[in-house]
């Protein structure tokens, strides 16, 4: 019996397979050959993108434990979407996974353009969340996700940063204050990590120190 099941399922997958290649080779074929791309901007990659084997270690404040978060796999693409027949641009999408010592776990990521060609560009991660608004018209994704604001300096533990962009992020809370701020810096990631509860701080996860793999 379970022989049979295990035959029906792969012929199952060997077709819906075959279908599932037909079906994309017949509508791409209604398509321009030349279609537009449109790359990430560099502002946004040197904030939130990052080459496999990257390390942060970060510190709890609440609990001092530290968390080693490894970006392990990074890969991209670019997404069709509007429908085959209207031939829209491609976009830059990205994905990947990360791994995190204090969980013991692996999480997968997502990035890229949201919605296809909407101006805000998100990254969706275990190692935070980062949005860039590329004409300055989409500082937010509905109220999940919003731009703070821009900071030329920013000192923590007697370290100067600049260039840093603060972002808010709402998970479970429906008033105005967000669950958790993150604070990116250029060219390293996020620096800190802000938890609330309502309007209470319950901790903050500060970089202790990283490795950028080139």
């Amino acid at each position: 019996m379970r022989t049979i099941k295990k035959l029906r399922m792969k012929h199952f997958i060997k077709y819906s397979f075959i279908l599932l290649i037909s079906i994309t080779f017949i509508s791409c074929k209604r398509c321009p050959k030349n279609i537009p791309k449109h790359d990430l901007p560099q502002e946004f990659k040197d904030y939130a993108v990052f080459p496999s084997d990257s390390w942060w270690v970060y510190e709890d404040s609440a609990s001092g434990l530290l968390d080693t978060i490894k970006l392990l796999k990074f890969n991209t693409d670019y997404r069709n979407c509007g429908g085959i027949e209207a031939c829209p641009d491609l976009f830059y999408i990205f994905n990947g996974k990360i791994s995190s010592s204090f969980n013991d776990s692996q999480f997968v990521f997502t990035g890229g353009y949201n919605h296809c060609g909407k101006n805000a560009i998100v990254l969706q991660s275990y190692l935070g969340y980062f949005i860039y608004d590329e004409d300055n018209t989409t500082t937010s994704l509905g109220n999940y996700i919003s731009k703070i604001n821009y900071l030329d300096t920013y000192v923590y533990n007697q370290i100067t940063y600049t260039n840093i962009y603060k972002i808010g992020v709402k998970f479970y809370n429906s008033s105005n204050t967000f669950d958790k701020i993150y604070y990116w810096a250029k060219f390293v990631g996020p620096i800190n990590i802000f938890e609330y509860s309502n309007d209470s701080l319950l901790k903050i996860k500060y970089l202790k120190t990283y490795h950028i793999n080139n």
